[in-house]
């Protein structure tokens, strides 16, 4: 039997792979689901858009381990600190998430019906749904598949990138400063590390620690929302600064322990066809559109 040749996935195929699974989750987000199956239709819409489609793509791959960033696993220490660094990640993300949704207020108070409302029945049912599947199944996804795809258009491009459609696959304009902030950590410590082990270990305790802190509010959304006084604003931004120092540190720490496990043969960088880079430009350009139309259609029905 001949063996599978050892090779991972292409740019290109990376890209329609991303794209296939926005608009699948555009799709999904329109239907309605009894309140009581929501946890369980969130697993499915886990599973079914990032887990599956990864798996059915890597098994073709001579190495699919290699492909998706498993084949490195890294010490104890480097999951403390990529634990850690998740931590204080959800933290700087509250903050700048409080001023950022403080400002769309003050100039679009009709963005507060964008807010969702819901809560899951036990926590054990929070976890399971909105911190330890996501961790699993948007990195094997973002940091395993798409991360090691976009590599050869080099390390920056590839961390931006998977950091970029990370945040705009969420579809959320409160959340997106959030998103962007967790996700181009996840990829930045995903491609330091070499693993994605640790980017998973990341993704766990961030998800974990705005789950338990939306649980235990009483809101499925932790998100802090409303207008800040100017003294609450200053005082944010200085807690802001602050844990962004600690994240540096974390963050530093964590790649510095995971570059003994990264490989030493990188990837060599190739020039991409234009066409790429134009569905690049065109799925970054549909979801800008999207939060326009969101914002567009809250401002009719306050008008209404």
């Amino acid at each position: 039997m001949t063996a599978k040749p050892d090779r991972t996935p292409t740019p290109t195929l990376a890209l329609l792979t991303a794209t296939l699974v926005y608009i699948a989750n555009v799709v999904l987000s329109l239907v309605t689901i009894p309140e009581h199956y929501i946890w369980l239709w969130q697993l499915i819409r886990l599973i079914a858009l990032f887990g599956m489609p990864v798996m059915l793509i890597t098994r073709e791959c001579g190495d699919p381990a290699k492909a998706l960033r498993l084949n490195r696993v890294g010490s104890p220490r480097l999951y403390i600190d990529a634990i850690f660094a998740g931590v204080v990640t959800a933290l700087l993300a509250s903050y700048v998430g409080a001023l950022w949704s403080s400002w769309l207020f003050s100039v679009m108070p009709a963005v507060g019906g964008m807010i969702g409302e819901y809560q899951l029945d036990s926590l054990f049912t929070a976890m399971l749904v909105m911190a330890i599947a996501p961790a699993v199944c948007e990195e094997l996804m973002f940091r395993g598949f798409l991360l090691t795809a976009f590599e050869p258009l080099g390390g920056a491009a590839a961390v931006a990138l998977t950091g970029a459609l990370f945040a705009l696959t969420h579809g959320s304009l409160l959340a997106l400063p959030a998103h962007l902030i967790s996700g181009l950590s996840l990829s930045l410590l995903a491609y330091g590390t070499g693993s994605v082990g640790p980017a998973i270990a990341f993704h766990l305790a961030y998800n974990a620690m705005l789950t338990a802190g939306g649980y235990f509010a009483g809101d499925g959304d932790a998100q802090p929302f409303g207008l800040i006084s100017p003294a609450e604003a200053r005082t944010f931004i200085v807690q802001a600064a602050v844990l962004f120092a600690v994240w540096a540190l974390l963050m530093r720490g964590a790649m510095r322990r995971g570059a003994a496990s990264a490989s030493a043969d990188a990837p060599i960088r190739e020039r991409q066809p234009g066409v790429f880079w134009a569905g690049i430009a065109l799925l970054l350009t549909s979801q800008a559109f999207v939060y326009v139309l969101q914002v567009w259609m809250l401002l009719r029905m306050r008008r209404g």
